[in-house]
């Protein structure tokens, strides 16, 4: 059980020090995709029910659509609606505890990067 929550803690450092965005000039539209890529993997792989999944790959489908349009405040609705999907599933029991804080701080990675990006720099 030790072992567990060791690999857990790890785990958790790594991923914050993912979600740390650099300052707002150093980001790119190509690089808020790349974490946007990074997440949809990431949701491809959970051993959840097909529909519920493609759910989730839709709405990153439709951020990174948004993004492209130039259309940010659409794209930060679409990951905000991902992270609260995915936070039900991970609340419901329906992925692991370290599948829930992956797509967690990973979501969080990309809505941090597009607001950036976009402007918006909210906290």
């Amino acid at each position: 059980m030790r072992t567990l929550a060791a690999i857990g803690l790890v785990i958790g450092l790594v991923l914050a020090f993912l979600v740390q965005v650099p300052p707002a000039s150093a980001l790119t539209a190509a690089e808020c995709e790349a974490w946007m890529a990074q997440l949809g993997g990431e949701t491809a792989g959970l051993p959840l029910p097909r529909a519920e999944r493609e759910s989730l790959l839709r709405q990153l489908d439709e951020a990174t659509r948004k993004d492209r349009e130039r259309k940010p405040r659409e794209s930060l609705e679409s990951v905000t609606t991902f992270q609260e999907r995915a936070a039900a599933l991970a609340r419901d029991g329906k992925v692991s505890r370290t599948e829930g804080e992956r797509l967690k701080n990973l979501s969080e990675a990309v809505r941090r990067c597009l607001e950036h990006v976009g402007g918006g720099h909210q906290p």
